[in-house]
């Protein structure tokens, strides 16, 4: 008999949230494995309540060919683990405090530090700072765990490289969240909405010209700097308050001709699967879907994408992607480093000057 391990997250959060991002395989089962997160609640000087996650802890259990998610309140398998006897981590035992230096790459000097030192998972709005947290969705794989750290890293150099060379189009970075030595989440400016969720919004119609040479000029800098992002979609265009257009999420990003499997990857319904390097031809096919999409965003084709009117849409206050996992898939040609300056032979028409 194969004995293979099913790994389960779930945010154990006082208010009993669902299982988030369920990872298994199917067959006969050693054990299941279930990443949680506990809640601190504690009251402050002004009578207010903080709520805080605590870090993640890994739970091993025998429960074994499970066809659903478990009870999302793994409180009682917690205690009876604790009651148990044996050590921590053990199947049956008690959690065991995840090592976060898996997913975590330690921070140094050279990246700016956000000030603050929120926590990753606390996001404070007065603060118009969105903190994107960092945690891996295949936390029991090594090689998955490298990858991650990798992108993350990834991300804060060409951030940092950004923030000194900035662009009124691309998300400010405010610096590193660091706890313990790591880097536990990105802090950034944060935006009011994706553009998925500003096409919903039909009380001011998105001015779709300006939209998309705000997105050509963004990506037009990053060329410059000799980078290509690899990965533009909807939910990577967020706008601020006064509608500006802000591309985000550069854990994709890596330099014109770099293998894309460096990086996080590409998404397939926006990408070319041919490309295998990272090229500024990438970007321009990316743009070019995207203004397919904001001139018809109701049409089947766009997928989970499609904009349907009425609902309320959108990732609002949100600038930085999702944590975890990687969207698969590659994406068009190989162009070199990109131009300086906006227009060249390979932007689409829509986007000349």
């Amino acid at each position: 008999m194969v004995e293979v391990l099913r790994r389960w997250l779930l945010h154990a959060f006082s208010n009993c949230h669902g299982p988030s991002e369920a990872n298994y395989a199917d067959g006969p089962y050693l054990y299941t494995a279930i990443v949680y997160h506990e809640i601190v609640s504690y009251e402050q000087e002004d009578g207010t309540r903080e709520h805080i996650d605590s870090a993640p802890l890994a739970l091993r259990v025998v429960l074994e060919n499970w066809s659903d998610p478990p009870d999302c309140d793994v409180r009682p398998l917690v205690e009876k683990g604790k009651d148990s006897g044996l050590p921590a981590g053990a199947i049956g035992g008690p959690p065991l405090p995840f090592d976060a230096a898996l997913v975590r790459p330690k921070y140094v000097s050279a990246y700016r530090l956000y000030g603050k030192q929120t926590d990753a998972d606390a996001i404070k709005p007065d603060d118009a700072v969105f903190i994107k947290k960092l945690f891996a969705v295949d936390w029991a794989n090594p090689d998955e765990c490298e990858k991650y750290r990798t992108w993350v890293e990834a991300e804060v150099r060409i951030l940092e490289k950004l923030a000194h060379t900035p662009h009124p189009n691309i998300v400010a970075f405010r610096g590193c969240v660091v706890e313990d030595g790591l880097i536990a989440g990105i802090a950034l400016e944060a935006c009011v909405n994706d553009l998925r969720g500003r096409l919903q919004d039909t009380t001011t119609p998105l001015d779709v010209d300006e939209c998309l040479a705000q997105v050509t000029a963004a990506l037009t800098h990053l060329h410059g700097l000799g980078y290509c992002h690899n990965d533009v979609k909807p939910e990577n265009i967020m706008f601020r308050a006064d509608d500006t257009a802000v591309l985000i999420d550069f854990d994709s990003c890596l330099p014109a001709e770099a293998r894309l499997d460096a990086g996080k990857g590409t998404t397939p319904l926006w990408a070319d699967p041919a490309s295998k390097t990272s090229s500024v031809t990438n970007d321009w096919h990316a743009l070019a879907r995207l203004e397919q999409f904001v001139r018809d965003p109701t049409a089947d084709e766009w997928g989970d994408d499609k904009v349907i009117y009425g609902r309320s849409g959108g990732r609002s206050g949100g600038s930085g992607g999702s944590g975890g996992g990687g969207s698969g898939g590659n994406s068009s040609g190989n162009n070199g480093s990109g131009s300086g300056s906006g227009g060249g032979k390979d932007t689409p028409a829509s986007a000349r000057g």
